[in-house]
């Protein structure tokens, strides 16, 4: 049985180091073939949202949008509902 690498990211722009980081463990697992799943919860839930990962912003990482989609392209991404709801814009 494979075993798969769980990211969860709970921060988001309110912490956008330790974001950027999850998704660059994730994505970088992705890429070496690793299964993977990223979970997003608390703050993290927005960038879920079309066109917030675009939007995030941080000096010397990798664009957001572009670790996200080789996520979503070759992994999973979880979204907690109950975070998600809690935020709705």
């Amino acid at each position: 049985m494979p075993r798969t690498l769980v990211v969860k990211a709970t921060a988001g722009t309110d912490a956008p180091e330790r974001c950027a980081q999850a998704f660059t463990v994730a994505a970088t697992a992705v890429a070496s073939g690793v299964p993977t799943s990223l979970w997003l919860t608390g703050e993290s839930t927005w960038l879920a949202l079309p066109g917030r990962a675009a939007e995030f912003e941080l000096a010397e990482s990798a664009p957001l949008d572009e670790l996200f989609a080789a996520v979503l392209a070759a992994g999973t991404v979880t979204v907690c509902t109950q975070c998600a709801a809690r935020r709705r814009p």
